[in-house]
């Protein structure tokens, strides 16, 4: 008695899993075929029912979760203040933290100015009601202002420049003769 088994190639294997799963697909695409193509009004109800439920409920679940946050942000902001007192109550008694600090005394401490200047066009932009650039974009428009505005040369010393090569040629010339 001998038994021959036989072992089921991979290419009959796969086409059996091939055959199952479209069978699979073709059915329940025959049933969602079958389910639209008779309406009935329980079904046309129930659609509208969940749909209506989800238009009326999605504001308070989209309200629990800004509260939600925002309690969140009321934690994490309460636990920053309590680090930065705690950090302040480090300070002696008496000792008061310094109003300036020590980059804004340091040599070319000038840009105080530039602070009172921006100011007074942030002022001015908010009074307008009118948004231009934002607050770095203008930084950079300014140092660019200056760097060309020296970098320009006046009238007067380009002409000294002019007057020097004119002059140093004719002394030359003065020399040789």
């Amino acid at each position: 008695m001998s038994y021959a088994t036989e072992t089921p190639s991979a290419g009959a294997a796969l086409n059996e899993i091939i055959s199952t799963i479209s069978a699979y697909l073709l059915d329940t695409v025959s049933d969602f075929q079958d389910w639209i193509a008779t309406p009935t009004i329980r079904k046309w109800i129930r659609i509208i029912v969940i749909v209506f439920g989800y238009l009326m409920v999605r504001p308070w679940i989209e309200l629990f979760f800004k509260k939600m946050f925002e309690r969140q942000m009321d934690k994490d902001d309460a636990e920053r203040k309590k680090k930065r007192e705690e950090e302040e109550g480090f300070l002696a008694e008496g000792v008061e933290k310094a109003r300036k600090s020590g980059n804004s005394l340091r040599v070319g401490g000038g840009q105080e100015e530039e602070g009172s200047e921006e100011e007074a066009e942030e002022e001015k932009i908010k009074a307008s009601g009118v948004m231009e650039w934002g607050r770095g974009a203008r930084k950079r428009a300014k140092k660019v202002e200056k760097k060309k505005l020296k970098e320009q040369m006046t009238e007067e010393e380009l002409l000294e420049l002019l007057d020097w090569s004119e002059s140093d040629a004719e002394g030359e010339k003065k020399g040789a003769a």
